[in-house]
């Protein structure tokens, strides 16, 4: 099972809801959540990252959060 992130998403200051999404790290241990997938044109069963938010993570929690196995505590802004 890939990692899942439990999260709000806010534009413009205003809460869109809870969802949960794509929880990725990089080399470095830096984690980020993707809100959205763009899939290959050679193989459809790739998918690249298309927009990604990075976290904080002193707000990111591991736990058994229902479909989620992390929480984020902090709103992720979804980048216009």
């Amino acid at each position: 099972m890939s990692d899942k992130v439990w999260h709000t998403l806010e534009r413009d200051g205003k809460n869109l809801g809870h969802y949960v999404s794509d929880l990725q790290f990089d080399k470095q241990g830096v984690p980020y959540v993707v809100l959205e997938w763009l899939k290959a044109r050679l193989s459809p069963d790739d998918e690249t990252p298309l927009v990604r938010v990075q976290l904080d993570p002193k707000y990111l929690h591991k736990g058994n959060f229902g479909k989620a196995n992390y929480l984020y505590e902090f709103p992720v802004i979804l980048p216009e």
